[in-house]
């Protein structure tokens, strides 16, 4: 096949079609287009593949093309490929090096930057070099080698640069909380009060004061969030956090009024949930007598029928012991009239017919970058589906808001299928049986940590579907990038997970944060915790987001497969110490 097009390529001009089989294919949906471009022109097209970290294979075809034309641009313009590695760098001049860091830094090939800008002259003087040092430094957890090239950084950067510089120490700071930290973040604060990272770093602020039991400071603090950036990515949670620390710090009437006029399913539930059993602490309680039952009985029905797949529905239906969500019928795909009239969308079903699909991949990749409409990306998606591109599927309804869809109804039931695909269906349910896991968990976990694509490689260097560290696996990257060692192996680390923590929830915050660091957590905690407290109090934003997404994609295959049903998380939701030797059981679903 490739011998094929590689003869026919050399005989079209860009803008002419090329005949494959009985489709004619304009020139320009082919990667090889890059021989026939002036060079002018190649740079767009480069930076347009580019473009996609997930597409490897695809990029790597591509840079093995260009470097029969112009090697440098290989080393230049693409991030680290086979190509530019048997290359070299030696000829490269200073600032080539520095343009092959940026774009090796934006695909998180931190190892690669640290080696393309070694030999750099007077570096030390060299205020991106040191930037980019800095960066890939803290990102792979080198964290003394990080702050000594910010040092360098904040020396010798003006503008863009030196605002990146600041803002990255703000981040280096704020991960220990200290009067030292603070002045580093008001620092930031002061020289860029209204810049779009500044809501970050105010939260940043106000988690410090919560650590340091600065409660009024901490209040003030979110306040001015919600105040100055109203429409920031950072207000809907400092709206909630400033709610539930009202309640933790003694006054109930004011945290509750609070979440009352909030939206989201975290407030309404914890609404419900507080006017229900008044005690954060406990589902019963010397306070019982402050709810009001009938109330919250109410707000947690109403939130369990509007997002029973969501974390805080589940518990809410969980507390009423009734979980009221259909069972998901097949509904079909809308066709789409703009697409079916679109000369590209015609290729690509000629080429999906005649069974060419890894042209017709291609085809469909160009169709996605046309930018289009919610019911257009549908079709799409499922094209990809068919095409067994089960990640692509996914990550083309995540990049349009559609991860999480909000109603599980039966008419939009193929919103999920597309959003939560059937991927490796057989390896999830071959190491949910070796392993006596639910295989809707296994594959949930994949969902959040690659997104399906198993040839992912972290910044941190976590490689495949459940994104393993080749030395706590155990296993080389390469073995690592196969899915079915990557299932078996990270099903056996749960199975163990699991034998030591014994309830699913400390499982997903172990996987992420690792087992030591949960059980630090459980020893700040009375001996018996329930299981939405404990979630608010994980210490780790990142980890207290990542329990919240692989537990709702695990209830939502659950609910796919017709499986949901009350006690995945215990009869009541409770967390007990680990001398109880309470287990809450996780054997496999009816549906393997």
């Amino acid at each position: 096949m490739n011998a094929i097009k590689n003869r026919l390529v050399n005989k079209f001009q860009v803008g002419a079609g090329l005949v494959f089989g009985v489709c004619s294919i304009p020139a320009h949906f082919w990667d090889q287009e890059v021989l026939n471009l002036p060079v002018k022109n190649q740079t767009e097209l480069v930076k347009n593949i580019s473009s996609s970290s997930q597409d490897r294979e695809r990029r790597e075809k591509l840079a093995s093309l260009l470097v029969e034309q112009n090697p440098k641009r290989v080393l230049v313009e693409l991030p680290e490929t086979r190509a530019a590695r048997q290359i070299g760098v030696l000829g490269l001049s200073t600032e080539e090096r520095i343009q092959r860091a940026r774009i090796q830094s934006q695909f998180n090939q931190n190892a690669e930057v640290l080696e393309t800008l070694q030999p750099v002259e007077n570096a030390d003087l060299n205020c991106e070099v040191s930037y980019l040092k800095s960066l890939s430094f803290r990102r792979m957890r080198r964290y003394s080698e990080a702050r000594e090239q910010l040092k360098k950084a904040l020396s010798i950067c003006t503008g863009e640069t030196l605002k990146k510089a600041h803002y990255l120490k703000a981040r280096l700071a704020a991960m220990h909380s200290s009067e030292e930290s603070l002045i580093v973040l008001e620092n930031f604060l002061s020289k860029y009060p209204t810049d779009v990272l500044t809501d970050d770093v105010m939260l940043w602020k106000a988690h410090v004061f919560m650590d340091l039991n600065q409660t009024a400071s901490a209040q003030k603090a979110l306040s001015e969030i919600i105040e100055r950036f109203p429409q920031g990515d950072m207000s809907v949670q400092a709206q909630f956090e400033r709610a539930f620390n009202a309640i933790q710090w003694g006054d109930r009437a004011e945290g509750l009024k609070l979440l009352e006029k909030q939206s989201t399913p975290q407030a309404r539930y914890w609404f419900g949930r507080l006017l229900l059993y008044p005690d954060l602490n406990s589902y019963q309680g010397e306070k019982a007598a402050l709810g009001e039952p009938e109330k919250g009985r109410q707000v947690l029905q109403n939130l369990a029928h509007d997002f029973p797949t969501n974390l805080y529905g589940y518990l809410a239906a969980q507390h009423l012991k009734e979980l009221s969500v259909s069972k998901p019928l097949k509904s079909a795909i809308p066709k789409s009239k703009t697409l079916t009239e679109n000369p590209t969308y015609q290729i690509f079903r000629c080429l999906k017919r005649k069974k060419q699909d890894s042209e017709a991949v291609w085809v469909l990749d160009r169709l996605v970058k046309e930018n289009p409409s919610e019911a257009d990306r549908i079709v799409l998606a499922k094209e990809y589906l068919d095409l067994k591109k089960p990640e692509k599927a996914h990550q083309l309804m995540r990049r349009a808001g559609l991860a999480f869809p909000r109603f599980p109804t039966n008419k939009k039931s193929f919103f999920y299928e597309l959003a939560f695909p059937d991927a490796f269906p057989e390896l999830y349910q071959s190491a949910s049986l070796r392993n006596a896991l639910p295989s809707e968990l296994i594959r949930g976990l994949s969902r959040e940590e690659s997104q399906f694509d198993a040839q992912i490689v972290s910044w941190a260097g976590a490689v495949g579907l459940c994104q393993l560290m080749p030395q706590t696996a155990r296993k080389s990257s390469i073995e690592l990038l196969n899915p079915l060692v990557n299932i078996d192996t990270a099903a056996e680390h749960l199975r163990a997970l699991f034998d030591d923590l014994q309830h699913p929830i400390l499982v997903i915050a172990a996987y992420n944060a690792g087992a030591d660091s949960v059980k630090r957590w459980l020893k700040k905690m009375p001996n018996e915790v329930p299981v939405d407290f404990f979630i608010e109090q994980i210490p780790y934003q990142e980890t207290r987001n990542y329990v919240k997404k692989v537990t709702e994609a695990w209830f939502t295959y659950r609910w796919l497969n017709r499986d949901l049903e009350l006690g995945l998380l215990g009869e009541k939701p409770l967390i007990k110490s680990l001398s109880s030797g309470t287990k809450v059981s996780v054997a496999p679903s009816s549906k393997g």
